[in-house]
């Protein structure tokens, strides 16, 4: 992969910036790297198998896990805690060390693509185990003579879960969308998402529409085959994409800013569309790393996060949306079940929902680009709380579930692909990962008490699974409130055009 340091960029006018070179002549810049055409078709291609793999991952564990609980006969709660509440837990106390640590390090791979090869061994190691619960929890009961077998059995797949957790934790939801901030280009990054997204998409239909059906007979071979592509997936990603020189990227954004500051916008556009820094206190000080104590990181963390209020609006709106979808996204399977649909019928249907989203993604994609995420984002919260209102009230039967299923999962999907360019586009840069666990614990800490709260009522009301249509209704609204009044201070910091973090 070709990149350098960028050369000094022209400024030109709007006339002139629109008039833009032949692909070969054209580069892109992300930071201290320059691409060419051919190097950014590579860097696109490693970042989404990468993503496919983890996709694979993760579009096979949450179901097959719900399947094989319910089979040694899990209650809702208890498939409740280990689905829902102990990921989020976890993700409490792993993502602001991991976070805070990964936008500091400084190695000679660079600061995000250690931690991913760090737990690449721990998630192969997860999926072996949960492949091996079974055998793993009949062995665990003999020796500590318990009584209940399905209880060592669950207690095998608590334990592997929490491992494969741990790698999510630290690759999906941290360490990866900080690398792909670091890498891609601005301008093209609600375009990478959206092709992002379609991989995700694209690994969830294969896995519903072939494998979903017959995973309960063979979930062993399913979890090897996925910890080898996994294994090779993200280890050739690792070596094959590079981080850029962060010490030249802090002080060209240090330089870049001191020049908005003494020079208001004339109105004027870099050549290549590369976006300004977001502000002087972005760049991480070179003593960052080096600062003393535990508990003065901790004091450092918190103020940087939580010392405005500005982004407490922005932690609401995903926290409440992620609350909103974790009863569908815990007990569909149960429901479906309690219907009498096949897992077949099922898993089909998914794969139709995530195809109708594999459509979507590209132009929402560009829909954010054009118009700016948060506004898409706004529509796609919109657009899934009638799509609940109107299944709490009608969905009784397999059809109705059916007809919910694919629509509510494509508004969800809707969100989700709007709301990938979201952080990059309103958090600071140089500290993205670590304002992103930020995000992370405030979410973490609604899903963990909600995902138990669920779980409890659908007991108490004996399994009647059309109220998580009603709870992901009331509380995507609200998130929708309170995304509105971001965009209004997202407006009074300089709005699409001229958005500067604030600190």
């Amino acid at each position: 992969m070709r990149m350098k340091e960028p050369p000094p960029q022209p400024v030109l006018s709007h006339e002139s910036a629109g008039k833009l070179p032949p692909l070969r002549q054209r580069r892109w810049h992300a930071g201290a790297l320059t691409y060419t055409y051919p190097a950014l078709i590579s860097l696109f291609f490693w970042l989404l198998w990468g993503d496919f793999a983890l996709n694979m991952k993760e579009r096979s564990g949450p179901p097959t896990l719900q399947l094989l609980l319910k089979k040694y006969h899990a209650s809702d709660l208890v498939l409740a805690l280990l689905i829902t509440s102990l990921p989020q837990a976890m993700a409490l106390f792993i993502t602001p060390v991991v976070s805070y640590h990964s936008d500091r390090l400084q190695t000679r791979w660079g600061r995000r693509i250690p931690f991913i090869l760090a737990t690449t061994p721990l998630a192969v190691l997860a999926l072996l185990g949960l492949a091996y619960s079974p055998v793993l929890g009949h062995a665990l009961a003999s020796l500590l003579h318990i009584r209940s077998q399905d209880a060592a059995i669950i207690t095998s797949f608590g334990i592997f879960w929490a491992i494969f957790e741990l790698c999510t934790i630290v690759g999906a939801a941290v360490v990866l969308p900080g690398l792909i901030n670091d890498v891609v280009p601005r301008e093209l990054l609600g375009r990478f998402y959206g092709m992002f997204r379609a991989v995700s998409l694209g690994a969830g239909m294969l896995f519903n529409w072939y494998l979903l059906k017959s995973v309960e007979e063979h979930y062993v071979l399913l979890f090897i085959l996925i910890a080898v592509l996994y294994a090779v997936s993200f280890t050739l990603m690792c070596l094959k994409v590079r981080e850029p020189d962060y010490s030249q990227e802090i002080s060209k954004e240090d330089i870049a800013v001191a020049e908005t500051h003494a020079a208001p916008a004339t109105g004027e556009l870099v050549a290549t569309g590369a976006t300004p820094a977001a502000g002087p206190s972005d760049a991480v000080p070179p003593t960052a790393s080096r600062m003393g104590g535990f508990w003065a990181a901790v004091r450092t963390y918190f103020r940087e996060c939580f010392g405005h209020s500005y982004y407490f609006w922005f932690f609401g709106s995903f926290a409440l949306a992620a609350m909103a979808f974790t009863p569908i996204n815990t007990f569909s399977i149960p429901f479906a079940q309690s219907i009498k649909m096949n897992m077949a019928t099922y898993g089909k249907l998914s794969a139709i929902q995530l195809f109708v989203s594999l459509i979507q993604a590209y132009p929402i994609g560009w829909l954010c680009d054009r118009f700016h995420p948060l506004r898409i984002t706004m529509l796609s919260l919109a657009l899934y709380a009638i799509s609940t209102l109107v299944a709490f009230l009608f969905v009784r039967t397999p059809f109705s579930f059916g007809i919910a299923h694919v629509v509510c999962g494509s508004c969800a999907g809707f969100w989700l692909t709007a709301t990938a360019p979201l952080g990059p586009a309103l958090l600071p840069r140089s500290r993205f990962a670590q304002f992103l666990s930020a995000n992370h614990i405030c979410t973490a800490t609604g899903v963990l008490l909600f995902g138990a709260v669920v779980g409890w009522f659908l007991d108490v009301v004996h399994h009647q699974y059309h109220f998580i249509y009603l709870w992901a209704c009331l509380l995507i609204t609200s998130s929708l409130v309170v995304t509105f009044v971001l965009h209004r201070r997202f407006m009074k910091y300089g709005g699409p055009k001229g958005y500067v973090a604030p600190e």
